[in-house]
């Protein structure tokens, strides 16, 4: 069993729970111990270390909104393993795809300085008196 934080996907609270690994599956227990959610490893994308180093984020393919969230220092060398043959999430953008996004933005404002504001400006002569 490894505490976790879990997120639904409804509500923006997390709730601290148990995980453990049963036959593939990931399984999501309240404090109580009733069961939340059953995910199904080979439906769970990853997320490593996007935000803080030392989070491991789970989202299962089927309900993006939900996620659990694992503090990977002190986890159990199995769930390490298991984890990170896991799939990184289409959420995760490469350098490449960024670099682009910038070079795009940059693009635009140079030219809506160079056109639109000329443009917006004879526009605006006339609305002075």
């Amino acid at each position: 069993m490894m505490q976790t934080k879990y997120f639904d996907g409804i509500n923006a609270a997390p709730l601290l729970v148990d995980a453990s690994l049963k036959s593939g599956d990931l399984v999501i227990y309240d404090s109580s111990g009733a069961e939340i959610a059953r995910w199904a490893l080979a439906q769970l994308n990853r997320s490593f270390g996007q935000i803080v180093p030392d989070r491991l984020t789970l989202v299962p393919v089927n309900t993006p909104d939900a996620r659990i969230v694992v503090e990977t220092i002190g986890l159990e060398p199995i769930y390490a393993e298991r984890f990170a043959r896991l799939p990184r999430g289409p959420e995760t953008r490469s350098l490449g795809v960024r670099f682009g996004i910038v070079v795009a933005f940059l693009a635009f404002v140079g030219f809506f300085i160079s056109y639109g504001v000329p443009s917006l400006a004879s526009l605006a002569v006339h609305l002075i008196p």
